[in-house]
Order: structure tokens, then C-alpha cells, then sequence
């Protein structure tokens, strides 16, 4: 694959989030990185509409009330993250997801650094959803 500068940019940008999990003395900076920050736009709908915004919520809540709801946020999530990066960096889903891989060292054998990312991610779209107050039905 060639390395691209928007490649490197995303590595480099995801490398560091993933030094931030790790480090108490910089969850602040962490919960404002500008990759959370505008994550939380795009599921929000501001790259969008409002209608992605409560489709967002929703399934998010959906998810969030179901027995296996850490695998169904993961589900939900992931992919929305992907689609995001793919959209800032213009790349393809198979470099971002090489991209991620590389940036939290992912194996087999080491998914922690990788994990502790997604339930980030999960955290604030919970945090989102919850704070919209929308009914599932």
C-alpha cells in the first residue's frame, strides 16, 4: 500500500489518542481531542442533518437496552467511527481500519489498547443519546 500524507496524518493523530488512554494525567486532553470532539459532531448530525441525529440516538438507545449491548454499541459504533475517518481523510475503509490497526498496535494477541479506545467512543455516544432524551420504542 502507498503511504499517503493523509495516511500518516491519521496514524500519527490516532497514535497519540492511544498514549492519552493509557496516561491518567492526560484525560482531559484526551476527552478533547479534536477526533473525539468532532466524532461527536458527526454523530450528532452536524455534518449532516437532525435526522441522522435522532436515527443516531436511537439506535444508540436501542443498543444500550439490549442483553448484549456492549457488542450491539460496538456494532453500532465502530463503523460509524470508520465512516467518519473516511469522510475526514478521504481514505478508504480498508486504510482506515490498517490505520487504526497499526496506531493501537492491534494482534490477536493485544487488543486491550484498541478496546479502551472503541469504549471511549462508546462512552460519548451514550453520553449523546442518553442526554437527547428520545423515547425508543
Amino acid at each position: 500500500m502507498n503511504i499517503t500524507k493523509e495516511y500518516k496524518e491519521l496514524t500519527e493523530l490516532l497514535t497519540d489518542c492511544n498514549e492519552m488512554t493509557t496516561s491518567i494525567k492526560t484525560t482531559y486532553d484526551f476527552n478533547n481531542t479534536w477526533i473525539r470532539r468532532y466524532f461527536r459532531l458527526y454523530l450528532d448530525g452536524s455534518y449532516t442533518c437532525y435526522a441522522d441525529y435522532k436515527n443516531n440516538c436511537i439506535s444508540i438507545l436501542k443498543a444500550n437496552n439490549s442483553k448484549s449491548k456492549v457488542n450491539k454499541l460496538r456494532a453500532f459504533i465502530v463503523p460509524k467511527f470508520i465512516a467518519f475517518i473516511m469522510l475526514e481523510f478521504k481514505m478508504s475503509e480498508y486504510q482506515v481500519r490498517k490505520a487504526i490497526f497499526e496506531a493501537f498496535n492491534y494482534s490477536k494477541e493485544n487488543k486491550t489498547e484498541l478496546e479502551l479506545f472503541n469504549c471511549h467512543l462508546i462512552e460519548d455516544a451514550l453520553e449523546m443519546a442518553i442526554s437527547s432524551e428520545m423515547e425508543v420504542n
